[in-house]
């Protein structure tokens, strides 16, 4: 067997997507979007890291254990309706922060 027999041939960055829309391009901006995501999080932990304790746990819980409020409201020992004020006023919070930081456009 000749040596690179069996090596690949290299592609061009500049070429059109096929129909199966598998050209590196595409590749590499479907990559570019899990990065940009990536990015979001880490973002949105440190927003959510300066909260006080109780707003962080609230969050945790919310989104992403995906406890309903009700269920929330229970562990922490107060009414949903104060509940629902709480997080809305958290959310509102975590807005202007990012807003402040130039981050107007995570999704918050």
């Amino acid at each position: 067997m000749e040596a690179g027999a069996t090596a690949h041939a290299a592609e061009s960055l500049d070429r059109p997507a096929g129909e199966d829309d598998s050209g590196p391009a595409v590749v590499l901006s479907g990559e570019e979007r899990g990065f940009a995501r990536t990015d979001e999080r880490i973002l949105v932990a440190e927003l959510v890291g300066s909260l006080p304790e109780r707003e962080q746990e609230l969050i945790r819980l919310r989104f992403f254990e995906h406890l309903s409020q009700p269920d929330i409201a229970e562990r922490f020992g107060v009414s949903q309706s104060y509940l629902s004020r709480l997080l809305r006023k958290t959310l509102l919070e975590l807005r202007e922060q990012a807003r402040r930081r130039g981050l107007d456009d995570l999704p918050l």
